[in-house]
């Protein structure tokens, strides 16, 4: 891998669409999304450096390699639904209410502007998010925090539990407290100078402000009641899945790719990956550690409809969110393609959940097999 010229893996700024470009929009600091984004554009990098390489693995298809993808950071999902709307995003990845607000924002009736094509991760249980407090606090259970002020990122995966929190304990973040929206960074000056009370967030960023020593979270304990899990989708505009099918196909190959490079040795993939970009190397192993049940798996599985079916009907006429199709919205179509074209048992994988990374994700020899077809000519390695 080190042997490969000039990868230029981020590109922060946006520019006017050219053509063969793929720009593809990531909440920035979500760990939750990075192999989806920064991942799977190192994988796409690699296979561009491949530019003269033959494919007989994919039979009849012919998947396009002549475009750049591009990883554009924003603040917020919000953010990256406008630009969409606008078509100058093609992919975003968002979490659950922010992909609650695509689906809305792109459902007309009779057909839909845009498609969840994938996950780029997901908690079963939802255990990846914490309640974090001042270390001086009297907060010490859930009804303790009716009527304070608590701040969580809008449209983020902490926010729709906060939500279901409290309805959980028959409360309302609209009337039973004062919901700010603040990232982990503000969130820390805020609690430091104590002008919130809590902050919602998940667990490796809540971690990290707990070694502060003004910091302490709320016990786990108050919220296992609570097991509604998180999932993390990739969204992709329906008029460049019309225009640019193979182009699709390509970026979801080197998903499945980077998701098996990642799980092979997550700790070197992690380091080789937060060299390039501002995360650290502990925050993405920490959120990665199996304890915390954080999963890379982009199956469109039969739980994440119900899921997405669920939150929008409770969360219906709040939040820009609005009732829609969710089953007529999800589309695993290239993904089923992709999974065929590498030998995969889709449906295998829909159905199962994986109690640790392993390699196991694959059928080794079959995908190393692939592996030699893509690479072993040019003596690359996927090893990170």
């Amino acid at each position: 891998m080190e042997s490969l010229p000039n990868i230029n893996l981020i590109s922060g700024s946006y520019s006017p669409k050219e053509e063969n470009i793929l720009r593809i929009g990531i909440q920035r600091d979500s760990i939750g999304q990075f192999i989806a984004g920064y991942g799977t554009k190192y994988i796409s990098d690699l296979q561009r450096a491949s530019s003269s390489l033959e494919q007989p693995i994919f039979k009849n298809i012919e998947i396009n390699r002549n475009f750049e993808l591009q990883i554009l950071p924003f603040d917020s999902g919000e953010q990256m639904n406008r630009q969409m709307k606008r078509g100058e995003l093609d992919i975003c990845i968002l979490d659950d209410i922010s992909l609650l607000n695509n689906g809305s924002q792109f459902f007309d009736d009779l057909s839909f502007g845009s498609k969840l094509i994938g996950i780029a991760s997901y908690n079963l249980l939802g255990q990846d998010i914490n309640i974090v407090l001042h270390k001086d606090s009297s907060i010490n259970t859930i009804q303790d925090l009716k009527g304070k002020r608590i701040s969580t990122l809008f449209g983020s995966n902490a926010h729709r539990f906060i939500i279901t929190l409290f309805d959980l304990y028959d409360m309302d973040v609209s009337k039973d407290c004062r919901l700010v929206n603040e990232d982990p960074r503000k969130a820390s000056k805020s609690l430091a100078n104590k002008t919130i009370d809590a902050y919602v967030g998940c667990h490796t960023f809540a971690s990290i402000l707990e070694t502060y020593a003004f910091i302490r979270k709320l016990p786990l304990s108050q919220t296992i009641s609570l097991r509604i899990p998180s999932i993390r989708g990739i969204v992709c505009r329906s008029q460049f899945i019309k225009e640019n099918p193979k182009i699709v196909v390509a970026y979801l190959h080197d998903l499945v790719v980077a998701n098996y490079w990642f799980n092979s040795s997550p700790i070197k993939a992690g380091d080789l990956l937060t060299k390039m970009i501002d995360v650290r190397t502990t925050q993405v192993n920490q959120f990665f550690n199996p304890v915390f049940g954080n999963r890379i798996d982009p199956t469109l599985k039969p739980q994440w409809s119900w899921l997405l079916k669920t939150l929008n009907r409770r969360l219906e006429g709040k939040y820009g969110i609005s009732l829609f199709d969710v089953d007529f919205w999800i589309d695993d179509y290239f993904l089923r393609l992709v999974y065929n074209l590498l030998n995969l048992d889709y449906h295998f994988h829909q159905v199962s959940f994986a109690s640790e990374f392993s390699s196991s994700y694959f059928v080794e020899e079959q995908f190393n097999r692939h592996i030699k077809v893509l690479y072993d000519k040019y003596n690359l390695s996927l090893q990170p």
